[in-house]
């Protein structure tokens, strides 16, 4: 029930009747415990340096299979959450704390997704993306700035690792957006459509990771996104006088938290 009203209008019998589905934790942890007792139960398999990280990252992993075990419960589904399962999730997450890999994390469903008043997202219309593209571009920028950020809060990242990183994002861009010979015409003369099949050529290539092991394509094409809306980089031939010029004394969409 939502409201002390709906509690007020059951009678005595249906009050009885819900408590009885009511089960109550002795000596339960308080909400602002949690994070710390976690950390200290986790120390073991990541140890002191990873503890709080890994802890975070199996958090959103949990509240996810908690949500789905609900879910399937109330269908009818019954069944529980495999200890094999929470053993397979740590392990993973554990061997992904290297020194060449991150964890990565995925459960975004509570993030707000931007909307067309996102820098990123004007700069992918103005080459006429389609509609459905756009969404993966959101959902790309989502995910890569949600773990970027959580990288930098938990300390995973090198000093200077994520500047370097999206320096060579840069230089994959260029690679496909700079003229391709002296005297091949100006950016003004590059159509929307050529324009359009560069920003696919780019998306579609071998980019950059940040580290090795760290292959999921989100990370290298959002943070792509994430510089398109900082105004680093961009897609139309045409972009830095159509959106700099209204932007630039504004204020980014979003802000990455700073090591």
């Amino acid at each position: 029930m939502e409201h002390a009203t709906d509690w007020a209008k059951l009678t005595k019998s249906g009050r009885a009747a819900f408590l009885t589905n009511v089960e109550v934790i002795h000596s339960a942890p308080q909400a602002d415990q949690l994070d710390e007792l976690l950390a200290k139960k986790l120390r073991p398999f990541f140890g002191p340096k990873y503890a709080a990280a890994g802890a975070a990252a199996l958090r959103g992993w949990w509240g996810r299979r908690v949500r789905e075990h609900l879910i399937g419960f109330w269908r009818g589904n019954a069944e529980g959450i495999d200890l094999l399962e929470l053993e397979a999730t740590i392990n993973g997450t554990r061997d992904r704390m290297r020194e060449d890999d991150l964890p990565v994390l995925y459960d975004l469903a509570e993030l707000p997704v931007s909307g067309d008043e996102a820098t990123f997202v004007k700069q992918l219309r103005m080459i006429a993306l389609h509609d459905q593209r756009i969404a993966i571009a959101i959902q790309d920028h989502n995910r890569a700035f949600f773990n970027r950020s959580f990288w930098q809060r938990e300390s995973l990242l090198r000093v200077g690792e994520l500047g370097t990183y999206d320096e060579r994002l840069k230089t994959a861009w260029k690679r496909h957006f700079l003229p391709e010979a002296d005297g091949s015409g100006s950016e003004a003369e590059t159509s929307v459509d050529d324009a359009r099949a560069r920003y696919l050529r780019l998306e579609a290539s071998t980019l950059p990771r940040i580290r090795g092991g760290v292959s999921d394509e989100f990370i290298a094409t959002g943070s792509l996104h994430i510089l398109a809306d900082r105004l680093e980089v961009g897609w139309h031939p045409e972009w830095v006088d159509r959106l700099r010029a209204l932007l630039v004394d504004e204020p980014s969409s979003e802000s990455e938290d700073v090591a």
